[in-house]
C-alpha cells in the first residue's frame, strides 16, 4: 500500500512509523505527515473506478450505461465525460470521446448490435459507431428522421431483431429497409425510461410520468399499470426506473417510492424502507447465482433476497465510492461479477467472493437516563 496523488482512498503517508492490528481484523497505521490510517479487514470487495489525473481512469463520474462489446471489453457511457471503453482484465480505460467519435457527452443509452454501437444521447439524437473501424457511420436526429425527440433516455433490441428507442416523446422502432424510425405500439407519447422484454416474448416499458406498459406483440395488446393512492396492490409509483425478471420468470418492478413485484393478476407487492431497504428512490436490479437481488438505490446497495425478505444493506462504510447510484447503470458479466454505476465513478465486485462478518462487537453501558434523568 503506497500514497497515491490521484487516489484519495490510498495510504496518506508512506513514513508510516507504527502499524496496529485490532480485534476485528483492522489494521491501524500512524505516519509521520498523514496522521492516522485505518484499513478495516476486508468482507466486502469494492473495486472502485473514478476519474483521476491520469491517462488509465476513467473519464467521468455519473456512470449511466454498461454494456458489453460482444469482445470481452465494457462500453460505459457517463453523462459528463463521453464514452469509455474498459478491458476489465487489466482495468485498462480508452476514452472514445477523445478521438471525436460520439458528438455528445451525455451519454443515456447504448447498444450493441453485432459490431455496432448505438449511442442515445441528452439531446442529440442517436450515433452509431462501427466497433471494428471505431468511426461514426450513422447519426439520427429530429431534423432528418422521423424522431419527435432528440433525448434518448433508453435503447434495446427485441428477439425479432428490432431495435426499439425510448425518449421523452415516445418509443420508435428502427427500419433496416427504409433507414428511419416509425412509432411502435400505439403508446401514448410520454417520456418513457425502460425497455424489456421477457422470456415470453412480453414487452415492459418503463416511463417516468404514466406508470408501466405491458406490451403483447402477438395479441397488440397494450395494458398500463398506474399508481393509486387507493389501491394498495398498485404500483407503487408512476416513475418507473428498472425492469427485471428473476430466475423463477417473476417480473420486479423498480420505482422512485419503491420495488414492487408483479403477479399474474396485475397486482403489484411492495418493498420499501419499511421492509429494510436503505431508501425508496430505486435505479437498478441484477440478480446473483443465488436468486438474491443486488438493488441499486440513492441510500446504498441492498443484497435482497426474495425468499426470506432479509435485506443486507452497503455503504461507503462498507467500501462503496457513493451511496447514490445512477439511473439504469448496472451489469453483470457471465462470472457473476457486478458492475453498477454511481454519481461519483463504479464500483465492481463479485458477490460470492464476500466474507461473512461473525464478529460481535462488545457492549458497553456509557450511561443510563430514567425520565430524561441522567
Amino acid at each position: 500500500l503506497r500514497k497515491n496523488y490521484n487516489d484519495p482512498y490510498s495510504v496518506t503517508d508512506n513514513a508510516i512509523y507504527t502499524i496496529c492490528k485490532d480485534r476485528e481484523g483492522g489494521v491501524w497505521a500512524g505516519t509521520y505527515f498523514g496522521g492516522i490510517n485505518y484499513y478495516p479487514r476486508q468482507f466486502t470487495k469494492f473495486e472502485k473506478f473514478f476519474p483521476q489525473n491520469q491517462a488509465n481512469s476513467i473519464s467521468g463520474n455519473a456512470v449511466r450505461e454498461i454494456v458489453t462489446d460482444g469482445r470481452g471489453n465494457l462500453i460505459i457511457g457517463t453523462e459528463d465525460a463521453g464514452l469509455n471503453r474498459m478491458n476489465p482484465g487489466n482495468k485498462v480505460f480508452d476514452q472514445f470521446n477523445v478521438h471525436n467519435r460520439n458528438s455528445n457527452s451525455n451519454i443515456h443509452g447504448l447498444l450493441v448490435d453485432n459490431k455496432k454501437l448505438w449511442i442515445g444521447t441528452f439531446q442529440h439524437g442517436i450515433d452509431v459507431i462501427d466497433l471494428v473501424s471505431e468511426k461514426k457511420i450513422k447519426h439520427y436526429d429530429s431534423r432528418s428522421h422521423n424522431l419527435r425527440s432528440n433525448f434518448i433516455y433508453d435503447l434495446a433490441k427485441l428477439k425479432t431483431g428490432d431495435i426499439l428507442a425510448a425518449t421523452n416523446q415516445g418509443i420508435y422502432k428502427y427500419q433496416a429497409d427504409k433507414d428511419d424510425f416509425v412509432d411502435f405500439g400505439n403508446l401514448p407519447e410520454t417520456f418513457y425510461t425502460n425497455i424489456f422484454q421477457d422470456s415470453k416474448g412480453i414487452i415492459w416499458i418503463g416511463s417516468s410520468v404514466e406508470g408501466l406498459f405491458r406490451y403483447d406483440p402477438l395479441s397488440t395488446e397494450l395494458t398500463n399499470y398506474k399508481y393509486n393512492p387507493d389501491n394498495k396492490l398498485s404500483l407503487a409509483d408512476n416513475h418507473v426506473t428498472w425492469i427485471h425478471e428473476d430466475r423463477n420468470n417473476i417480473i420486479w418492478v423498480a420505482t422512485e417510492s419503491g420495488l414492487c413485484r408483479i403477479n399474474e393478476n396485475g397486482e403489484f407487492t411492495r418493498f420499501t424502507t419499511a421492509n429494510g431497504l436503505p431508501g425508496n428512490l430505486i435505479f437498478a436490479i441484477l440478480e446473483d447465482r443465488t436468486g438474491h437481488l443486488w438493488i441499486s438505490t440513492s441510500k446504498g446497495l441492498a443484497d435482497f433476497d426474495p425468499e426470506s425478505g432479509k435485506v443486507k444493506t452497503y455503504t461507503k462504510a462498507n467500501g462503496l465510492i457513493s451511496d447514490q447510484f445512477n439511473y439504469n447503470s448496472a451489469f453483470k458479466d457471465s462470472s457473476g461479477q457486478m458492475y453498477f454505476g454511481t454519481v461519483k465513478g463504479m464500483v465492481r465486485f463479485h458477490p460470492e467472493k464476500f466474507i461473512v462478518n461473525t464478529y460481535l462487537p462488545p457492549v458497553y453501558i456509557t450511561g443510563l437516563q430514567l425520565y430524561d434523568k441522567e
